[in-house]
Order: structure tokens, then sequence, then C-alpha cells
């Protein structure tokens, strides 16, 4: 992680580790520097399970499973609220991010009209 995405998440983190009451001090022993971790399972993050969801449903698709590939392209598809990443539009990298998925969610939307055709088609 580049400096400037550790100063963003340091600085949320930060807004977590705030003194508990209205003037409270903090201890000098604790005035340290303490990094975090995002510490998330593999489905816990959306964008990983849809990436993985597309891998799967390409797989699918060139195994002649288009029913499949059609389900699981539309699982991946149904883990899509809106823009990818809208709260790091302002940070180069999340910008970057955002895009790549966006360009995924097109890849989704076509493989699964592709999966549609095929199993209209008999090819299963």
């Amino acid at each position: 992680m580049g400096r400037a995405a550790t100063g963003v998440v340091a600085q949320g983190a930060a807004g977590l580790c705030r003194p508990a009451a209205p003037g409270a001090r903090r201890r000098p022993d604790r005035d340290r520097v303490v990094r975090y971790r995002l510490a998330a399972g593999a489905d816990e993050v959306d964008a990983r399970r849809f990436e993985r969801l597309l891998d799967r449903a390409r797989e699918l698709l060139v195994l002649d499973a288009a029913d499949h590939a059609l389900f699981v392209a539309g699982e991946a598809l149904a883990l899509w609220r809106g823009p990818a990443l809208p709260e790091l539009e302002a940070w180069e990298p999340g910008r970057i991010e955002a895009g790549r998925l966006a360009e995924l969610r097109l890849e989704a939307e076509e493989l699964r009209v592709e999966a549609a055709l095929a199993t209209a088609t008999g090819r299963r």
C-alpha cells in the first residue's frame, strides 16, 4: 500500500480511536503509531466475491454449461448496487479500482447475454 493509501486508512481509523468522553486525555504510553489491518474473509468483500463468480461463469461457459454460466453471472451481477467504490472517487487508486470493476461489470453483462443466447439455442 502506498503512502497516500496508508494515510487515508490511518485517518479513517483514527476517527474510530478518539477518546471515549469529551475532555478525556490520552495516555502517553498509548500515543504511538498504530497500524490497522482489515481482516475480511474472501466472501465478505463483495468486489472479490463478484470477481470469483465472474471467473466461475467464464469457466462454465467454456465447458458448455451455458445454463449454469447464466445463473452464476446473474449471481455476480446481483452483488452490484450502484457505481463501484463511490466513496473513493477523490483518491486516485480508488478511481482506478472503480474503473477496473466497472469494466468487469460490463464483461459480466456480456457473458450473461452470451450464456442466455447459448442456452436459448440449445447449447448447454
